[in-house]
């Protein structure tokens, strides 16, 4: 059977045109994608800063809890108590020792990669310098400045790791000199200030080192200071003899524990990376695109073979009557299916080859990707797309296949003059468990707000649309009659007859234009909604007058925040930090976006308290001699940084093994409603770069789609969560612009009317929107574009025969295209139609879902993208139906009615 598909292949070639050109692109679309993706990752970059540092020991990058499924099997603790994951046991509660083994629950154990790694305990460095082979001990910091175009600040000591020397002035000796890295105008003795996370500074530039990476270099004391006592790295000489030696890094591994060690180009990943977040916005949008692109051409190639298969079921009949078994019958479509595949395949990976160059450098150019980021040639992407290619090609053949191979001869015969029956119990089935998934879906979309309500929309669109094609054939035939009834005379007659006739190729046909305007229409709709509900309920919220910004990395210092609070006529600064927690609660560990809000959030923001009191974030710091006591500090912070000292967490709960430094104390915390948690629960957690914490609830707040679910933090915590900086915002109650703004300025900001500052920030996320939504649905559009035209030849090609019996009863060439024209037209607006509804029931049960979050939820429908986008479909139809039929009717009508099917 396998030499017969490829005999059939070449003698029927023009049959499988359509059908290869669509399964090329789709194998295009997928390689394109994933070249792209390869770009984001890659070896570790060879060291620079610490390219003469034998090893460098590093904080952890990723958090890993262990879970007492015990605690997640109890029941809700009331008001006051702990509960979930982070209950704390009292001596003597454990379970009965008697207990046999195998009834105890097994623990779970979870891992998060960390956004910031860990730092390093303070008394690492001395454990270090004790190891036998280990010559010099070079303790590392980074602190965030702006200073000359360099955004990061290190202690001089750490200039011995890197391999650029003084080429102008000396080294800083006094607290107030700072070297700076070529190339720059400024020379030694230059007055220079810098933004750092203490306030600004001003110092005396003493000596220039060679070009390199951006840094400036401070004396050691100094940015121990600036840094809170935080050490980010420690870089590590060995001695001569000792250098490479395994033995040495086993010793320094053990004297390490906890942290990473790492050696050759590993150390590069102990570098700050300048590009990680760019790269991790690539990543979160590529991964968005591969969705689309694997659906849409898992979708398109699919129906294209399922309709392909179904146009030959008068062969498939022969076959049957001349002895062929249903067994050889689904051997030679699945052979020749193999065989486009495969074709089809090689050309789509080799014309990827082509595009993913130039989208690699779209996206650096629309600003999701940092400066150099290209496309990575490497052979899995392309042997995963090949693979999934010939994959949809065996998987969009296998059930028309069957079908085909499973009725008898005589049926088979009448089955390929009429249209049988095409809503089966499996597509019913299948229709209804998608749509059910869609709806499903669709009720957590308001929950997560705009921030990640692109994902999931994609996810509600793309299961509707299934549902709607597998369910279409049912509403089909209503909706030919009556998007049919204007059409007029004989060709509009024809048209809609032929229509009805042929349901399951005007499902097939208007398919490729359901897909195309369906995702375009329900992602633009439900984007524009969520973005203007939210921006709506921003304006409800915020009271300040106005607000002031950070302009660079550093935030705008607690000294810049105390000095705006003396500004005459201002009622409240409160400073806001965005950041991430990571929460221990029931048998799982979750990741929770988090603010850091300074005293008086109350007086800036309308925040909806349903029981406890935004008054009661503070932060009970754990002493060294195990008391505890409310953080009061105000002004920059200047403690040694987070406990570090090692021991053994003896709680009963979630715990790290082991941690990043010792649990800092309890906060207070405010959290919305949909978390489940009551005033007075205990959760474990985590800062962003795993320093433990304890959570108590203090309030809860009313869901709201523009706090996205954020739980609100005392400020006095910000301090101990990672590399030390300012204030993201600082929302302003009165004071005049003009009397705030040279304070601002002063320390690295801006400060703008809450007006202006919710015109500009929509502006911004509107552009940026409308970027990834290009960049998501870009490519997939195209292709169904170029699948609609391709669908459209495909079944007029099938029509020969019956233009030929319309030319001999007597219609001229130009009633014959009249009627293809005006059939073309109504399947693409069949397929416009169907996903208008499709649209209409998504937004309605996204306004539903809005009504608990937002006072009167706003629908927003881009009218002029949707339409341009629908009548560019219809356009393609019409186009494509006309063009084949023109060329099926340049033969004679005698010779087309003797063309074998």
């Amino acid at each position: 059977m396998l030499s017969l598909s490829w005999r059939t292949l070449r003698a029927r070639w023009s049959a499988f045109v359509g059908t290869f050109v669509a399964l090329g692109l789709g194998v295009c679309l997928l390689a394109t994608t994933g070249l792209t993706l390869a770009g984001t990752s890659g070896d570790p970059h060879p060291p620079i800063w610490y390219a003469d540092a034998d090893l460098v020991v590093v904080g952890p990058d990723r958090l890993t809890v262990t879970v007492d499924p015990e605690q997640a099997a109890g029941t809700e603790s009331d008001p006051g108590t702990e509960s979930g994951s982070g209950t704390r046991r009292e001596p003597g509660t454990e379970s009965n020792p008697g207990t046999a083994p195998e009834s105890e629950p097994e623990p779970k154990t979870e891992q998060r990669n960390l956004r910031r790694p860990g730092p390093v305990p303070a008394d690492v460095p001395a454990r270090l310098a004790r190891v036998p082979g280990v010559a010099e001990v070079v303790p590392d910091r980074w602190v965030p400045v702006d200073l000359d175009g360099a955004n990061l600040a290190r202690p001089w000591s750490s200039a011995a790791l890197r391999p650029y020397p003084l080429v102008e002035g000396a080294a800083p000796t006094a607290a107030d000199q700072v070297v700076l890295t070529a190339p720059t105008t400024r020379r030694p003795g230059d007055r220079v200030v810098a933004q750092t996370p203490v306030g600004p500074r001003e110092l005396t530039v003493s000596g220039v080192v060679a070009t390199g990476p951006p840094a400036v270099y401070l004396g050691d004391a100094v940015l121990a200071d600036w840094a809170g006592g935080r050490i980010d790295a420690v870089g590590l000489r060995l001695a001569g003899a000792a250098s490479g030696h395994p033995a040495i890094e086993d010793r320094v591994r053990a004297s390490a524990a906890g942290l990473r060690v790492l050696a050759g180009n590993q150390r590069g990943a102990a570098e700050p990376d300048p590009d990680a977040a760019p790269l991790a916005d690539a990543v979160s949008l590529l991964g968005m695109t591969a969705t689309v692109a694997v659906f849409v051409s898992i979708f398109v190639v699919a129906g294209t073979f399922s309709f392909a298969v179904a146009q030959r079921r008068r062969e498939f009949a022969l076959l049957r009557t001349t002895g062929a078994t249903p067994r050889q019958v689904r051997r030679l479509v699945l052979g020749e299916a193999l065989a486009v595949g495969v074709l089809a395949a090689l050309a789509g990976c080799l014309l990827s080859a082509v595009t993913a160059p130039p989208f690699a450098s779209w996206l650096v150019r629309a600003g999701f990707a940092p400066e150099g980021f290209t496309a990575r040639f490497s052979p899995w992407p392309l042997l995963g797309a090949a693979g999934a290619g010939v994959l949809v090609a065996l998987l969009g053949v296998w059930v028309a296949a069957r079908r085909a191979a499973r009725v008898r001869p005589v049926e088979a015969l009448r089955e390929a003059s009429v249209d049988s029956r095409i809503m089966t119990a499996g597509r019913w089935v299948s229709g209804l468990i998608f749509l059910a998934g869609a709806g499903a879906v669709l009720a957590a979309v308001p929950a997560v707000g705009s921030a990640d309500g692109l994902a999931l929309t994609l996810m509600v669109a793309l299961l509707a649309l299934v549902a709607t094609t597998l369910l279409a054939p049912v509403v089909v035939p209503v909706l030919i009659r009556l998007l049919g009834w204007p059409l007029r005379g004989t060709s509009g007659e024809l048209a809609r007859s032929s229509a009805l006739r042929a349901v399951r190729r005007s499902t097939a046909t208007a398919a490729p234009i359901l897909i195309t305007v369906g995702i375009a229409a329900t992602v633009l709709a439900a984007t524009a909604t969520l973005r203007e509900n939210e921006r709506r309920a921003v304006q409800d919220r915020i009271t300040a007058s106005a607000l002031a910004s950070a302009s660079g990395p550093v935030g705008l210092a607690d000294e810049t925040v105390a000095a705006l609070r003396r500004t005459p006529g201002v009622r409240a600064a409160v400073p806001v930090r965005n950041t991430e927690l990571y929460v221990g609660s029931g048998d799982s560990l979750g990741e929770h976006p988090a603010r850091y809000v300074g005293t008086g959030i109350e007086q800036v923001l309308r925040l909806p308290v349903l029981s406890g009191s935004l008054a009661d974030l503070t932060l009970d710091v754990t002493r060294p001699d195990g008391g505890t006591g409310p953080a009061s500090r105000t002004g920059p912070d200047t403690s040694p940084g987070p406990d570090t000292s090692p021991g053994p967490d003896t709680r009963s709960g979630p715990d790290t093994s082991p941690g990043p430094g010792a649990e800092i104390g309890v906060a207070t915390v405010a959290v919305s409603r949909s978390t489940g948690w009551r005033v007075g629960t205990e959760l474990p957690a985590w800062l962003a770069d795993g320093t433990p914490v304890r959570l108590r609830v203090a309030a809860v707040l009313a869901d709201s789609l523009d706090l996205d679910g954020s739980l609100l933090l005392p400020w006095e915590l910000a301090a101990r969560d990672g590399p030390r900086r300012g204030a993201d915002a600082v929302y302003l109650a009165g004071g005049a612009l003009a009397d705030l703004a040279p304070v601002v300025a002063a320390g690295g900001g801006h400060v703008v009317g809450i007006g202006e500052h919710l015109a500009a920030t929509t502006a911004e996320q509107d552009r940026g929107n409308r970027l990834a939504l290009f960049a998501v649905l870009g490519m997939a559009l195209l292709y169904t574009g170029v699948s609609i035209a391709n669908t459209l030849f495909m079944a007029t090609a099938d029509r020969v025969r019956e233009f030929a019996v319309l030319r001999l009863a007597g219609a001229t060439p130009r009633q014959v295209l009249r009627m293809v024209g005006a059939e073309s037209f109504l399947v693409g607006l069949l397929g416009v139609t169907l996903a208008a509804v499709v649209t209409v029931a998504m937004l309605a049960g996204l306004r539903a879902g809005l009504a608990d979050l937002v006072t009167s939820p706003r629908i927003v429908v881009p009218w002029l993208p949707l339409g341009a986008i629908a009548i560019c479909c219809v356009t393609v139809a019409i186009s494509a139906g006309l063009a084949s039929a023109a060329l099926a009717l340049r033969t004679p009508a005698v010779r087309l009615a003797a063309v074998r099917e």
